[in-house]
């Protein structure tokens, strides 16, 4: 075949008549894949080879249907937890107690049942928003149906907003018990406040003359007066010209120290011997607690005597 302006053909073109016949269905029986209630990584594979007939050449085909398209129901079981309790922390527990069967609460081995007391912001708060945590002991085991009762020394948060004590039973290192006992708000900011009776102080002085008589001491704070520290709490007591006068002024300062430490809420008498002074008495005895080396308690006591 000569095609005119074209490089002459180095040999006979070869022209073919017959037409490319249709390919071959695939070899063996379809199969069918369905979705399996067991989420598995392989995935779901269909490959179709054909033979080569004349005119075709052979061609492969894959597709992949990942495994979280097959519909499936959940299959795995989780241990259900009693109704009365809740996990102590962010792991569960790995066994839980049967709630419908009365337990035995122990007071030992390694998962003791412990009071919990702790104050919060507001009553039913999480464990990560306590501002306090403390556990009491049991005395003994408790069996089902008894009670028992605790005494418990607790040191409130330092803070000067209003917060609930809450008590909740746990069993240490595996569950919380639900129930919560909250008690009604307190202040718990740290308050040191002190009272005095001083109806045995005598109501006459002269200059210079030592009297003796007990003062009657209270504390009205929520934080117990250490009696020996180095900042002890001690009594003060001055003479002065007329009541409330700043400790520049005074004519007198005398201290006593607490016979033992003073807690909130408690009283304590304290014998005093108090000396007047020399010159003039000022005609006001003033008794005042101080925290030494950190400040005066904002109280005073004044009564007034005749000076003779």
């Amino acid at each position: 075949m000569l095609v005119p302006g074209a490089i002459a053909a180095t040999c006979a073109a070869r022209v073919m008549n017959t037409p490319a016949l249709p390919a071959c269905a695939p070899p063996g029986p379809t199969q069918a894949s369905t979705g399996t209630r067991e989420r598995k990584k392989a995935a779901t594979t269909i490959r179709v080879e054909s033979n080569e007939p004349p005119g075709v050449s052979i061609s492969t085909s894959s597709a992949s249907c990942p495994d979280c398209w097959a519909r499936s129901t959940q299959s795995t079981r989780y241990a259900a937890e009693p109704a009365s309790t809740v996990p102590l922390s962010s792991q569960r527990p790995t066994t839980s107690p049967d709630a419908s069967t009365p337990q035995t609460w122990p007071a030992g081995g390694s998962n003791p049942v412990h009071l919990g007391l702790h104050f919060a912001s507001a009553a039913g708060a999480p464990y990560t928003a306590w501002l306090s945590d403390q556990r009491v002991s049991l005395p003994a085991d408790l069996q089902p149906g008894q009670s028992a009762t605790l005494s418990a020394v607790l040191t409130g948060p330092w803070t000067a907003n209003t917060v609930t004590l809450e008590a909740q039973m746990v069993k240490e290192q595996q569950f919380w018990f639900v129930e919560r006992g909250p008690a009604a708000s307190a202040d718990v900011a740290p308050a040191w406040r002190a009272g005095y009776d001083l109806a045995q102080a005598p109501r006459t002085w002269t200059p210079g003359q030592t009297q003796t008589f007990t003062v009657t001491l209270l504390n009205s704070g929520n934080l117990a007066w250490p009696a020996a520290s180095s900042n002890p709490v001690r009594l003060g007591v001055h003479f002065a010209g007329s009541a409330g006068q700043p400790y520049t002024v005074w004519l007198t300062d005398q201290r006593f120290t607490l016979s033992s430490d003073l807690a909130a809420g408690q009283t304590l008498p304290l014998t005093v011997t108090v000396t007047a002074p020399a010159g003039d008495t000022g005609g006001v005895l003033e008794v005042e607690a101080v925290k030494e080396q950190q400040f005066w308690f904002p109280q005073r006591a004044p009564t007034s005597f005749l000076a003779s």
